[in-house]
């Protein structure tokens, strides 16, 4: 266990300020580990107020109690969610959903009641909206609606939550069957923004209250209730008040979610589990006894169906990608979720359909860019009604018309952009999601086709001025057939800019490079020019790494590039790239495969991934800086 960092004794008073106000409003506790992380929000704020002593801020905050409170509240409550968590939930409710609209219609009931307690910025109200808009319609229950409210002790994620607008890279991570076109593209400086749509927004409400105080927010019962991932900072007997509160405020046949890692099990509450996490009203049995006894109120039993499909267990996992640390992260990821195994790997789509043929799989995860079989050729080739379900993980934007977009068509499930390597596990439930929602649909034999509308707004530009920008890679002479396979993938551009190909100790070697490259492509082949020379697009400069390397960087600077650095590198070359002006460095990640491997280069550079990606990571980045 880490020591617990201290805090400054001039900050306890105003630390002990916050505590005693957040407990009592929302609950929650606060133990001596949280000290350090309250002072470090006590400090942004006096640098705000420009306040610069801790005793000054205590008393500034006793004259503007009503604004700091809030400003306490907002900070010191959780926010962290994001769309669809925990999808084990939403595969409860698609199993039971005909079951839930059956016992609506015996009550003459047309709307479905949802509550959203603690429900931060709304991505929870939204995704259950997105979930039933989608699952009502594919059920043909036009007649059935939904309503949902969402509450939070927070005034200022409640506004947000009302707003209903995110960032896009927020909504990527929702199956894309669910985003349908209910988000709207925002436009100037809220260009990268996206707006839920008032055919799910005008269904949703929300406000700003406390758990502890239902009886002050509710006016009647919901047949849905998530009160997720909020019970982690409350004492089991606040834990036990507020559960019971909120089965007051369940139907007698509702079902409530807490979150998966919040078991109210062991609790002696009146309830019956249904699920992980998902419980209702206990059932009580009839007493039979003497008739001048009453018999014991009974409360309906749930039905809880099940499956009309065998869900696989573990969901065997192909994972095809040609970079060897992404197919080790994605081993990692999917297989510490339960539920889920990787059976095999392969760094192409020739390798992925030899597997196939030996080997029983339930689902596969298809990079793009490979040598020998891409993905895309892959789908063109072996793709079929019969064929596991395929879920894209590429560096590919989703927002590539001319290749994601394509590879969706071609019967993809779904996509999912692989992230940098820095950050590529914060993708695990995000992967593991939609690998469950494809295996659902194909059991259930609802095919998803076809990209939603949004993204199609959000379409890469196209790069109209390519003499703006210009592309570099460092090589060996022995990374030769990477070269011709990154001027194969550049030529498919038929205006890619000026690109320099810089090979470290191999001069003697150059005119035969060149000679080789121009039998090999219809693009243009030059040796780099000794002196001033204006750089032609849709061409390729072949050059000596320590002779030319500066020299172009120095006379293009005012030029946005791209620079990958092929292979191991040398220290010259180390030093050279560290000390010049490179933009948007790749590194090729064959200096990454070994465990904890590394590169002098890394802090420098702005993603790590195979080679085969570099054609399009040097267009992405070069467009991203514009």
């Amino acid at each position: 266990m880490s020591a617990v960092q201290k805090t400054s004794p001039h900050f306890w008073p105003v630390i002990d300020y916050a505590i005693k106000h957040v407990t009592k409003i929302s609950g929650n506790s606060y133990t001596e580990q949280h000290h350090f992380f309250i002072e470090t929000k006590i400090k942004k704020r006096m640098i705000d107020l420009k306040i610069n002593n801790p005793d000054d801020y205590l008393a500034y905050v006793r004259d503007h109690q009503k604004v700091e409170n809030e400003y306490f509240v907002s900070q010191l409550t959780t926010h962290y969610t994001f769309f669809f968590r925990e999808f084990l939930h939403f595969e409860y409710l698609q199993l039971n959903l005909p079951k839930i609209v059956e016992n609506l219609r015996e009550k003459r009931k047309k709307t479905l009641n949802i509550l959203c307690l603690a429900c931060s910025r709304g991505h929870e109200v939204y995704s259950v909206g997105m979930f039933f808009e989608h699952h009502l319609k594919q059920l043909g229950n036009d007649g059935i609606d939904y309503k949902i409210h969402g509450i939070d002790i927070d005034p200022e994620s409640v506004k947000i939550a009302k707003n209903g607008v995110y960032r896009y890279s927020e909504i990527k991570m929702i199956p894309m069957k669910y985003l349908g076109d209910h988000w709207q593209k925002g436009s100037g400086d809220i260009s990268h923004f996206v707006k839920m749509k008032k055919t799910i927004k005008d269904r949703c409400s929300f406000s700003s209250g406390s758990i502890l105080e239902l009886n002050k927010e509710l006016k009647h019962k919901y047949d849905i209730i998530f009160c997720r991932n909020v019970f982690i900072y409350f004492e089991e007997p606040q834990v036990k008040k507020i559960s019971r509160g909120i089965l007051e405020y369940l139907t007698p046949e509702g079902v409530f979610f807490t979150g998966v890692s919040e078991s109210l099990s062991s609790m002696d509450l009146p309830i019956d589990v249904h699920g992980p996490s998902i419980y209702g009203h206990k059932t009580e049995k009839i007493i039979e006894a003497s008739p001048k006894i009453s018999r014991v109120a009974l409360v309906k039993p749930v039905e809880v169906l099940q499956p009309t499909y065998n869900l696989p267990n573990p969901i065997k996992v192909l994972c095809v990608d040609d970079s060897k640390i992404i197919l080790s992260l994605l081993k990692k990821i999917i297989n510490s979720k339960s539920g889920y195994e990787v059976v095999g790997t392969a760094e192409n789509g020739i390798e992925a359909n030899d597997f196939l043929k030996s080997n029983d799989v339930d689902m596969i995860t298809l990079d793009i860019h490979m040598p020998k079989m891409d993905g895309i050729t892959y789908l063109e080739k072996y793709y079929s009604k019969d064929h596991p379900p395929v879920i894209i993980v590429s560096s590919v934007s989703r927002e590539d018309a001319s290749q994601a977009m394509k590879g969706i068509r071609l019967g993809a499930s779904d996509y999912i952009e692989k992230p940098s390597l820095e950050d590529f596990a914060s993708k695990g439930d995000e992967i593991c999601t939609k690998l469950k929602s494809a295996v659902i649909e194909k059991k259930l034999g609802h095919l998803h086709t076809g990209f939603a509308r949004i993204d199609n707004d959000f379409k890469s530009k196209v790069m109209e001025n390519s003499d703006r920008y210009f592309y570099a890679i460092y090589a060996q002479y022995s990374d030769r057939k990477k070269i011709t396979h990154i001027i194969k993938e550049l030529s498919l551009d038929k205006n890619f800019p000026p690109t320099f190909i810089f090979f470290e100790g191999s001069y003697n070697m150059l005119d035969e490079i060149v000679a080789k490259l121009k039998r090999s492509f219809t693009c243009g082949v030059e040796m780099i020019p000794t002196g001033e020379s204006k750089f032609k697009s849709s061409t390729v400069y072949i050059g000596d790494f320590k002779e030319s390397f500066d020299r172009i960087y120095s006379t293009l600077s005012s030029k946005t590039s791209s620079l990958m650095a092929i292979g191991h590198h040398s220290e010259t070359a180390v030093n050279m790239i560290n000390t010049s002006k490179v933009q948007n460095l790749l590194l090729d990640d064959v200096n990454f495969v070994e465990e904890n491997a590394t590169s002098a280069l890394k802090s420098k550079a702005v993603d790590i991934g195979p080679y085969t990606s570099f054609a399009y990571q040097a267009k992405h980045f070069v467009l991203k800086d514009e």
